[in-house]
């Protein structure tokens, strides 16, 4: 890569700098005088004593609200670092000739001229993510089809408006302390977030192969099985998905009604405050046993769940066939009226346990637990409980839709699900909408808690499959070392 290269590529930042500064200024002084013509008009109508005048100003006000620019001029939000890719095409269409597209995780219009290309609109993006440098293209674009050549493909590093890092397919280039260099054979992303100390989430939207967009873009409805190695960026894409689904079809996929279930609290902070960007702040990042919490109020139950309770329960609590313990349950009995009694008659069912699990103390121990229920000497319940407890009052509230608990949600995302019980599995699947829509993240061989039945998850895969199952294998590392999530 030549000096003029990067010199161009610095300018271009500059210039597409300066025109996202120009459109935020633009658009303040819209929304400014949009508001004080509002203001006017108010002021106007207090002050008239005519009532055919009062009500033709408020069809005004009416009519000019309608247009509030704040509903067609969205906040550019990455003005320090206003786009990640970037290509250089050749079409074979006089009219669009050779022409630089830029790609970055919000569009950026000035005037008519398209600056910044959301990379979520999958038409243009496809572009990158489909085609390598140096090959003829051929595909379909805005219901034209569209061929020419792609001459170069280019992944930007920058940070605070400063261009840092190039790579395309003639090698990488890293910027340190005000000098160009290569960094050898190492990812261009990492290289620059250890040298920062910036341990966010690895920003892949330059970095997506056409194997990872096609899992990403993937059908709306269905589940999707992203599988791989520790490092590969199983979260990572399975966000990237989510995130293109909320933005290219946002009546079917409603943040507030789309749900990520982390592994753990740290795993979930992590990810609340990082993914902003791509998931917006009002979609909810839960653990398990926060989000079971959630959906049990939703139901009118409120449980107080104690790390004393159940001791020596938990691997008979998330075997497998605890599962078609508890259908069988549901199907031979009726309501009880206590949720908490319902869970203690089930627990204390000794003959149906026994037709399903294996008779150890555990059982013994866990038909002691389901009296104490019943009596109603105990309020409290292990968090092993939550899972099944839910799952409980879904199965006896089938074809309801209830907020957070029963039919709700547009997509779900599950991490880490080979951690999951059964149980804790079904009662997701039994959250989601119709449409079944869901990603699922797992690696059977990093299998982390050990009293979880793996055979569980392998039932699960099997009865996804049947309803049409789409699976993909990730095997590029995204991982910084310093991070923490796969």
């Amino acid at each position: 890569m030549t000096e003029d290269f990067i010199r161009e590529e610095e300018q271009r930042l500059v210039e597409v700098c300066a025109c996202a500064d120009r459109y935020q200024s633009d658009r303040k002084s819209r929304l400014k005088e949009h508001d004080r013509k509002i203001a006017c008009l108010k002021a106007e109508r207090l002050e008239s004593v005519d009532p055919r005048e009062k009500d033709r100003l408020t069809s005004e006000i009416c009519r000019r609200s309608q247009h509030d620019p704040a509903r067609y001029l969205p906040p550019f939000e990455q003005l320090q670092a206003p786009y990640l890719a970037g290509l250089l095409i050749q079409d074979d269409d006089s009219r669009i000739g050779r022409k630089h597209l830029l790609l970055g995780k919000q569009s950026l219009m000035v005037g008519s001229r398209v600056m910044v290309t959301d990379w979520r609109k999958a038409e243009i993006s496809k572009l990158y993510y489909d085609w390598e440098q140096g090959e003829e293209y051929e595909d379909d674009i805005g219901d034209r089809e569209r061929t020419g050549t792609i001459e170069k493909k280019i992944a930007y590093g920058i940070q605070r408006r400063e261009l840092l890092s190039l790579q395309t397919g003639s090698g990488t280039l890293i910027k340190t302390n005000h000098v160009w260099e290569s960094p050898g054979r190492q990812n261009a992303s990492a290289v620059r977030k250890e040298s920062s100390g910036d341990h966010r989430m690895v920003d892949i939207v330059s970095l997506i192969s056409r194997e990872q967009f096609g899992l990403i873009t993937r059908q709306r409805e269905g589940c999707l099985y992203l599988t791989g190695g520790a490092g590969c960026g199983k979260t990572t894409v399975a966000l990237h998905r989510l995130s293109f689904l909320l933005f290219n079809y946002p009546e079917s996929f409603r943040p507030e009604r789309c749900l990520v279930v982390m592994f753990n609290r740290s795993l979930r902070d992590y990810v609340q405050q990082t993914s902003t960007d791509l998931l917006t702040d009002r979609l909810p990042v839960e653990t398990f046993h926060s989000w079971a919490g959630k959906a049990l109020r939703s139901l009118g139950v409120t449980v107080k769940f104690s790390v004393k309770e159940g001791n020596g329960l938990g691997s008979l609590k998330k075997g497998a066939k605890m599962y078609a313990a508890l259908v069988d349950y549901v199907q031979t009995t009726k309501t009880a009226s206590d949720p908490l009694v319902d869970l203690g008659r089930f627990y204390s069912g000794e003959s149906l346990l026994r037709r399903h699990l294996a008779s150890t103390c555990s059982l013994a121990d866990l038909v002691q637990a389901g009296q104490r229920l019943v009596r109603g000497e105990t309020q409290e319940l292990a968090f092993d409980d939550a899972g099944i407890l839910l799952l409980l009052l879904q199965l006896r509230n089938p074809g309801e839709v209830v907020s957070a608990a029963v039919g709700w949600y547009d997509h779900i995302l599950i991490d880490e699900a080979q951690d999951l019980s059964l149980v804790e599995l079904k009662a997701m699947t039994c959250a989601s909408s119709k449409g079944r829509s869901m990603t699922i993240c797992a690696d059977e061989k990093q299998k982390i808690l050990e009293q979880i039945d793996s055979s569980g998850f392998a039932i699960f895969q099997v009865e996804l499959q049947n309803q049409g199952l789409s699976s993909g294998e990730l095997s590029v590392s995204y991982r910084s070392t310093a991070q923490i999530m796969a």
